[in-house]
């Protein structure tokens, strides 16, 4: 529960949020040099997202500000815009609206039955599609259409759960999986690295 901020290495700050809650699990630093984080709860589940410019004053943005679930990654578009994904069928996917200082749930329904939904990670591409990590396998959220898809990836790996993804120079996606090793994907042809 303290977040340190270290310079050229020695520490500079120190920001305690133990009164708040547990460990920080997330920590994302944006282009407007906002550092975003999330914490574990105590006992009651930690619904939302924080920031710290000056790691001494926090921000926090939970129901009040448009998040209604607990939140697991934080990452920008190209375009410099700042993107959410947490926990639920219905509260998975948030875009932050600059200019009214809130979050806007762009959570689809999604195309299978789920029982508890996760999006462990998440990457926006340079068409601003944004490319899930899931417990239920790697999703695509269609920005311009409006739709969520999941991705093909042969009949053992397309539900399996994916940790982490990465997108490369060459728009290759990088995907982290729970049991299958590590996928390279890129339009629609895919390497599994066991």
């Amino acid at each position: 529960g303290v977040l340190i901020c270290l310079q050229n290495g020695k520490r500079i700050s120190t920001l305690d949020l133990t009164k708040r809650g547990g460990s920080i699990f997330t920590i994302y630093p944006d282009q407007k040099k906002r550092v975003w984080f999330c914490q574990v709860a105590q006992e009651n589940p930690l619904p939302g997202i924080s920031y710290t410019t000056d790691n001494q004053t926090v921000k926090y943005y939970g129901s009040t500000k448009g998040i209604a679930g607990r939140i697991l990654a934080a990452k920008e578009s190209f375009k410099k815009q700042l993107y959410l994904a947490g926990i639920g069928s219905q509260t998975y996917l948030y875009l932050f609206d600059e200019k009214n200082d809130r979050f806007i749930n762009l959570s689809l329904p999604l195309p299978f039955e789920v029982q508890h939904f996760e999006v462990h990670d998440l990457v926006i591409d340079k068409e601003d599609n944004v490319w899930l990590a899931t417990n239920y396998g790697l999703l695509k959220y269609l920005s311009r259409e409006k739709k969520i898809i999941r991705i093909d990836l042969g009949e053992l790996m397309t539900a399996t759960e994916i940790r982490a993804i990465l997108l490369d120079n060459q728009e290759q996606l990088w995907i982290s999986t729970d049991v299958f090793g590590l996928i390279c994907y890129k339009k629609g042809q895919y390497t599994v690295y066991t």
